[in-house]
């Protein structure tokens, strides 16, 4: 697999016949949510985001290719879009809520240099 504007393209080699093929199919390599969950937090800074859930009580994304400083980048992002209230920080973890009671949750994954994403509506 491999990008090209901004797409992900899929290559197979076949070991008998010594040639390659490509999937017609291509993917979006960053996709982001419609929600206005999805617009109260930052867009992250990497090449692939596979959106996960989206909709009107909760959004989440997964981003590809992170490296911890850019985990650290992305947690100050959402500390200063309000996320700060209950804060709490440990080995690659951040969840706070913000002042609406929305609730965050950021995970880094250093093996798999991959970043998730939860973001859920204040419960009524």
């Amino acid at each position: 697999r491999y990008i090209d504007e901004e797409k992900i393209h899929t290559l197979y080699y076949d070991f008998k016949s010594q040639s390659y093929s490509q999937e017609e199919e291509s993917e979006q390599a960053f996709e982001w949510g419609d929600s206005k969950l999805a617009d109260l937090l930052p867009k992250p800074d990497a090449a692939v985001v596979e959106k996960g859930t989206d909709e009107d009580t909760m959004f989440s994304f997964e981003a590809y290719g992170i490296t911890a400083q850019e985990y650290d980048t992305y947690k100050e992002a959402c500390k200063e879009m309000g996320f700060t209230k209950d804060a709490s920080s440990w080995e690659g973890n951040y969840d706070a809520d913000d002042e609406n009671g929305y609730s965050l949750s950021v995970t880094y994954d250093e093996d798999e240099h991959s970043m998730s994403v939860r973001i859920t509506a204040a419960e009524d």
